[in-house]
């Protein structure tokens, strides 16, 4: 009986000392090569809900908790944000937006970023697709060429140069829209309401816009951006001239460049011509180069968006030959 007790107790002693060596042996291990979750770096969550609103050109995703920032990587090029938003006008077809959160404090590490989320213009814009859509809406059907496109207040505008009854004519044609559109897409994908002419001039084949950036002193916002620093070429022009009068309309998309900086805008600049020349072409031309000799004025400036910057693009290789 006394053999039998010591033995369990001896028996005991060593699974209490196994147990106690055990217990220090985790310890030992979680704090030494583990560590403890005290020790572990403190990492924000990884931004989701990545997505981007055509109609509002608006790109958001859910807020992170602790992050007092964001950096939006948008086909390469890197943004700093405040809020968990930013405005962004898409300038190609495809364009692959992806984000992580910053803590400025140092306190919680970035995650990396976010899954990619990629937009994608539902429709291929080229010169031909688009003014295709806008001669089916003249009422010649005799389209010669596109000098500018943009939308505004559920309309597409577009100057145009076209032939009506073996006459060249310069337009500015509005197609308006039972609902709301925001873009070219949605004005090709979109049944319009009626279209209205909205003014119409007699076509003058002069290089005027190249004439007017010569000068090198425009006018209104043109000349507003040309004082901060922007360089102009034209992308597509031609001039529509007043009946009866020396006056003269220049539409034109340009191109702007200041940097890396880039802008494409439609503008409609009319001329006047103090002391006009017998000789047409110099009216046109050289007059716009002397500024006491030119009274200019301007109709409309309008800074493209979206898919009318793509457009704008393929406009300048089908330029109608100026003399």
């Amino acid at each position: 009986m006394k053999k039998a007790f010591k033995l369990v107790l001896k028996l005991l002693v060593i699974a209490v000392s196994i147990g106690g060596f055990s217990y220090l042996g985790y310890h030992i291990y979680n704090r030494y090569f583990v560590g403890s979750n005290a020790d572990k770096p403190k990492v924000l969550a990884v931004v989701k809900n990545v997505s981007f609103n055509s109609k509002t050109n608006m790109l958001t995703w859910s807020n992170v908790n602790h992050a007092d920032s964001y950096i939006a990587n948008i086909n390469g090029v890197e943004y700093n944000v405040q809020l968990n938003e930013m405005n962004y006008v898409p300038v190609s077809n495809k364009t692959e937006f992806k984000v992580k959160p910053v803590d400025s404090t140092g306190e919680y590490a970035s995650p990396g970023w976010s899954k990619t989320y990629t937009y994608t213009l539902n429709n291929e814009f080229s010169y031909s697709k688009v003014s295709s859509y806008i001669n089916d809406a003249l009422p010649t059907n005799d389209l010669k060429k596109v000098i500018s496109a943009y939308v505004k207040d559920n309309s597409l505008y577009t100057n145009c140069y076209f032939t009506k009854n073996g006459t060249d004519k310069m337009m500015k044609l509005q197609i308006k829209y039972n609902t709301e559109v925001s873009s070219i897409a949605d004005c090709i994908n979109t049944g319009y309401r009626s279209v209205t002419i909205k003014n119409t001039y007699y076509v003058a084949n002069y290089d005027s816009a190249s004439y007017l950036l010569q000068s090198n002193s425009f006018v209104g916002e043109m000349e507003q951006r040309r004082l901060e620093g922007y360089n102009f070429t034209v992308v597509a022009s031609q001039v529509g001239k007043v009946e009866d009068s020396t006056d003269y309309h220049i539409f034109a998309t340009y191109k702007l460049t200041k940097g890396d900086d880039v802008k494409y805008i439609e503008s409609n600049i009319l001329c006047g011509v103090k002391n006009p020349s017998y000789n047409e072409k110099t009216n046109f031309t050289t007059n716009l180069l002397n500024m006491n000799n030119r009274i200019v004025y301007e109709d409309s400036y309008t800074e493209l968006k979206g898919d009318e910057i793509i457009f704008a693009k393929s406009m300048d290789e089908v330029q109608i030959q100026k003399y």
